[in-house]
């Protein structure tokens, strides 16, 4: 029953009840919108086409993706993003804003939060923040600490096989680089002092899809099967979790600094052992030492259910599972760099303050 030619389009979004369609082999500079609440119509009632070849302002571009937020359209182009306001109605919708030497590079990259729209551009994962008070559209680099190492794996992929997600419940963004088998996971909760996101990376799990439901679930598609994320454990074995610093000096960097302590707050965990590492200079032949979190309960935060509708009310119910664990250190150097692992096993760990204490050695 579809009225019109339907687009044979590489990018297409549901959004202000239209589907909007964009990047058809003969044409990527239009984007292309049904009639409201009529997908199959593409001719006749509110449909129509906004071409933007002529409106690109940093040159020629195409568009790479789409996304719809508080009332705006996001066209994306390779090395600029159009923001169109007013695209509920499209015939009187206009533009907006510009955002120059900044595009998406791919399209699977692109998701929409409650506040941002996060994508993949040629120089990281970004993230556009608008408020009403804002005249322009300025970009957040997300990826700012790990840019090189994360563009470096980009170069060798293809780009139409990056996916990604974000999840609410979690407040994490999940980017897939696929061949070297690598999931990044941006957390969204906090921003650091520099304004880029808390970054982890999965290894050996490499999704080829990913839905979100409004329940809160997120499920991970792979070939055979599909994957629910939820408990500490990966199926039903427990895997290693690393966690190492940047190198650093310990105050000035043309003094020679000894170890004597190493001291870390955790929450959560039971009954596992914590393994501290410690090398110095750049060099990886790191000293260790070990210790165990005690055997505990652990409550996690808003997840006990109470009553038939299983309504989710606990905030920490049984109190904070919080241990300061300590091990002696040695050795010495001008640049430090610590690491702690454990393996994560049906309960959850947190890293939250590290301190080192050291004595001032000779200077150089």
């Amino acid at each position: 029953g579809y009225v019109a030619t339907v687009p044979s389009a590489n990018i297409v979004i549901s959004a202000f009840g239209r589907l909007w369609a964009a990047n058809t082999t003969a044409n990527n500079a239009t984007v292309f919108f049904s009639d409201l609440i009529a997908g199959h119509v593409w001719s006749t009632g509110t449909s129509g086409s906004l071409n933007v070849d002529r409106v690109w302002v940093n040159g020629s571009d195409e568009i790479t993706g789409l996304a719809a937020h508080n009332g705006f359209l996001f066209i994306f182009g390779k090395r600029q993003i159009l923001i169109y306001q007013g695209a509920t109605t499209p015939a009187s919708m206009s533009l907006s804003d510009t955002v120059e030497g900044i595009g998406c590079i791919a399209r699977d990259s692109i998701q929409t939060t409650s506040t941002d729209v996060l994508f993949l551009s040629n120089s990281g994962v970004r993230s556009l923040m608008r408020t009403v008070q804002e005249k322009s559209a300025p970009e957040r680099d997300l990826s700012k600490n790990i840019r090189n190492d994360l563009m470096s794996t980009v170069a060798g992929e293809t780009l139409a096989n990056i996916k990604s997600i974000y999840s609410e419940r979690e407040a994490f963004y999940l980017l897939v680089t696929p061949t070297i088998d690598t999931t990044w996971c941006f957390d969204t909760k906090a921003y650091l002092p520099d304004g880029s996101a808390r970054v982890t990376v999965w290894d050996s799990i490499t999704p080829k899809s990913f839905l979100f439901r409004r329940n809160g679930t997120l499920y991970i598609g792979q070939n055979g099967y599909i994957g629910l994320y939820g408990t500490f454990l990966d199926h039903a074995t427990a895997y290693r979790m690393l966690y190492y610093t940047n190198h650093a000096d310990l105050g000035d960097q043309n003094v020679t600094s000894i170890l004597k302590k190493l001291s870390t707050v955790v929450i959560g965990g039971t009954n596992q052992d914590v393994t501290f590492k410690w090398g110095f200079d750049f060099k990886t032949n790191y000293l260790s030492s070990n210790t165990t979190i005690p055997e505990q309960g652990v409550s996690y935060y808003g997840v006990a259910e109470y009553g038939s509708n299983a309504t989710v009310i606990a905030y920490y119910s049984a109190g904070v599972a919080l241990q300061t664990l300590t091990v002696a250190a040695s050795g010495s150097g001008k640049v430090v760099q610590t690491g702690y692992e454990s393996d994560i096993d049906g309960s959850a760990l947190s890293i939250q303050k590290i301190e080192i204490q050291a004595k001032t050695g000779k200077m150089s």
